[in-house]
Order: C-alpha cells, then sequence, then structure tokens
C-alpha cells in the first residue's frame, strides 16, 4: 500500500515537473537515427507480458523489412508508452489492443486500438487538455494525474508531428501519432502551450 502510493506521487510530481518543462520551453529534441524494429520489439515485448497477466488479447502489426527515423527516441516511446498504458487501463479482461506501425510517403504512424468503453465525442479535445480525466468504467474514480495525454500532444508537436483520436462510446478508442520521417526545424518549438 504505502508502495503503491510513494509509485503513484512519485508518478504525479513528475508529470508536473514535465509539463512545467514544456511551457517554459526547457524542453530539448535530441535527434537520432531510431531503429523502429527496437523500439516495437521492446515495446512489443513489455506489453505482451502485461496482456498475458491481465487476460487481454495484444496483437502487432508491422511491416517487414528495417524502419528507421530521424527523431527523439525517448519522446516517441514516451509517447507510445502512454497510448499502451491508457489501453491497457481502459480494456477489460477478454479484450482486445492492436499496435501497428507504418511507413507513408513522408511520415511514420504509429497506432494504438483497444475494445475498451470508448471517448465521448464531447470529450475528444478535452482529453488533451491538463489535468482532464475519464472515469473508468465500473467506477468512480480516476487513475493517473490527467497529464499524460497532454505531455504527448506536446511532444508530438516537438516532433514536428500530430496525434489523432478515434473513438466512439461502446466501440473503443484508436490514438495514432504520426512523426515525419526526417525532423525539419520550426520556428516557435518553445512556445508551446498547453
Amino acid at each position: 500500500m504505502i508502495v503503491q502510493s510513494s509509485k503513484q506521487l512519485l508518478s504525479i510530481i513528475s508529470d508536473i515537473v514535465e509539463i512545467s518543462n514544456v511551457e517554459t520551453g526547457r524542453v530539448k529534441v535530441t535527434l537520432s537515427d531510431v531503429s523502429i524494429n527496437r523500439v516495437i520489439d521492446n515495446l512489443a515485448l513489455h506489453y505482451s507480458l502485461k496482456a498475458d497477466q491481465s487476460g487481454i488479447v495484444f496483437k502487432t502489426k508491422f511491416p517487414a523489412g528495417e524502419h528507421s527515423v530521424l527523431t527523439d527516441e525517448t519522446k516517441l516511446v514516451q509517447i507510445i508508452t502512454n497510448f499502451l498504458n491508457n489501453a491497457f487501463k481502459f480494456t477489460p479482461e477478454g479484450g482486445q489492443i492492436e499496435f501497428e506501425f507504418e511507413k507513408l510517403p513522408g511520415y511514420a504512424r504509429f497506432s494504438v486500438r483497444d475494445t475498451g468503453p470508448g471517448i465521448p465525442e464531447e470529450y475528444h479535445e478535452k482529453i488533451f487538455e491538463r489535468f482532464f480525466q475519464i472515469l473508468k468504467k465500473g467506477t468512480n474514480k480516476t487513475e493517473g494525474t490527467g497529464l499524460g495525454l497532454a505531455i504527448c500532444k506536446a511532444y508530438a508537436e516537438l516532433l514536428n508531428g500530430e496525434i489523432q483520436l478515434r473513438s466512439e462510446t461502446g466501440k473503443g478508442s484508436e490514438f495514432i501519432l504520426k512523426i515525419p520521417l526526417s525532423h525539419e526545424k520550426r520556428q516557435g518549438l518553445n512556445n508551446i502551450v498547453l
């Protein structure tokens, strides 16, 4: 109980510090040639184990061959990890989560699709605002800080990308990250306001 509470408090503090750093322009992008195959393999291994423990079907879909993108690996992994954590949080036992990557002309597309309760349309924009949370189905409580998706949105913008949400109540959700294959400097990166 104490260990769990300590972890939650540490997570809250970490998210608050990170959102503060983003808002004040102290978050920098560190570009490198990132092996998408390595990122995918690491995430797929971790979440396959989590799926087995949770009674959730976890599927991955990726094209054959070696793939890389010029981006900030840490921020890319944090965005995808947040998508996957949310999918596991809201998908019931017996449900399904799909993690997909595809390389399209000019950009890489990552998506996480689940069979959870879905997000009502009136919350599709609000879900990316700071501290906004949706109640977990069947409970009157929320989990987390409500900062994860706000941080994801800011990171996506730092990577010259975008996040999209497709969701219907009762039909699950799909979170999509699109980032360019090559990173071009953009004006005003340090002026992101959440």
